[in-house]
């Protein structure tokens, strides 16, 4: 179930607009997964798979495991 406005509304632009902010590669954006499980949502043309690959995403899950494995090996 999808509870997004319209594509043509202002409000959908609006979110889209935002998310084009958030998704700029000269931020790095923590994750704690794979880049790869947003490219399901870009059917909804909120984003495209290639701002996806242009941002800077840290996933903090594998840093943590990393650091785990150094503290307790």
């Amino acid at each position: 179930m999808c509870h997004l406005p319209r594509e043509h509304t202002t409000t959908f632009y609006l979110i889209k607009n935002l998310l084009t902010t958030i998704f700029n590669s000269s931020k790095p954006i923590y994750i704690w997964s794979e880049r790869d499980e947003l490219t399901t949502f870009v059917i909804y043309n909120l984003f495209s798979a290639t701002q996806i690959s242009l941002t800077n995403f840290q996933n903090l899950l594998d840093k943590f495991k990393e650091q785990w494995q150094q503290q307790h090996s």
